[in-house]
């Protein structure tokens, strides 16, 4: 369509060109033909304003021309700057957004960093008191759920970005996981405060299988009544079971909002 429009744009410039070319002869040729009739002037005065006229039809179509390429290429221009400005703002936006996500995503790693079940894990072998134990086990839930959240709202839905993906999956993976242990940790809480043995757990707390993990249930079973034999063994390998999950989740983060940076930068760049 725009080489159909060149070829017509191209057409109208020489057929301006030939007219004016080839019309002071053709007049040349029109006025030595002898005419019988009455006529106003001479073949001067004639020629002298065909000359005038034909003069002022040329101006104006060479006039309009560039007045027709200037508005072509202001139009270009005007589309380019239009172009620019949505993608500045575009930019300005996503920006804003990867600056929330990245806090978000920091204020979510924080909860997976070992620490915080070695503070609970002391709490639970010092035997303290069952409801500071429970309550700092309920608070590192609560903040763990909170912060995860937080960051899933603000995951894009759809996408089709690898990097952010892969810390969509680390992040759940890590969340099961992570919260898998903290429930284990309340479990291990009411029998190590309350000296419960199997039986009085059942009956205390009877939904408390479908919480327990694997290694916790094979803990039980192996140490059947005498449940507090090497339960700090226990713990310490509960936790060590989640030393990688901080360093996994926050290579993880590091090379998604790198990738997001890229992407985001790429908008602007396009258009300049």
């Amino acid at each position: 369509m725009k080489l159909f429009h060149k070829k017509i744009e191209w057409a109208v410039i020489i057929g301006v060109l030939a007219i004016a070319l080839i019309f002071p002869i053709v007049l040349n040729f029109i006025l030595l033909i002898p005419i019988n009739a009455n006529i106003v002037g001479d073949s001067t005065h004639w020629l002298s304003f065909w000359g005038g006229y034909m003069g002022a039809i040329i101006s104006s179509a060479v006039a309009f021309i560039i007045l027709y390429v200037q508005y072509k290429n202001n139009s270009k221009e005007n589309e380019s700057n239009r172009q620019l400005q949505v993608s500045v703002l575009s930019y300005q936006q996503e920006s804003l957004w990867l600056n929330k996500l990245r806090e978000a995503m920091l204020n979510n790693l924080k909860w997976y960093h070992t620490n915080h079940l070695i503070a609970v894990s002391n709490s639970i072998l010092k035997n303290d008191n069952v409801y500071q134990t429970n309550n700092q086990i309920r608070e590192l839930i609560d903040n763990l759920i909170f912060s995860d959240t937080h960051v899933g709202i603000m995951m894009p839905k759809g996408n089709n970005r690898i990097q952010l993906n892969r810390y969509n999956e680390k992040r759940n993976s890590s969340y099961k996981k992570y919260m898998k242990v903290l429930c284990d940790m309340q479990i291990i809480t009411a029998i190590s405060c309350y000296k419960l043995t199997l039986s009085e757990l059942d009956e205390r707390v009877p939904s408390w299988k479908n919480a327990a993990s694997k290694e916790l249930m094979y803990y039980l079973k192996k140490s059947d009544e005498d449940i507090f034999i090497n339960i700090n063994e226990f713990m310490n390998n509960r936790i060590d079971s989640c030393n990688d999950l901080f360093e996994e989740l926050r290579t993880t983060i590091l090379d998604c909002l790198s990738e997001e940076q890229i992407r985001i930068d790429s908008i602007v760049n396009r258009n300049i």
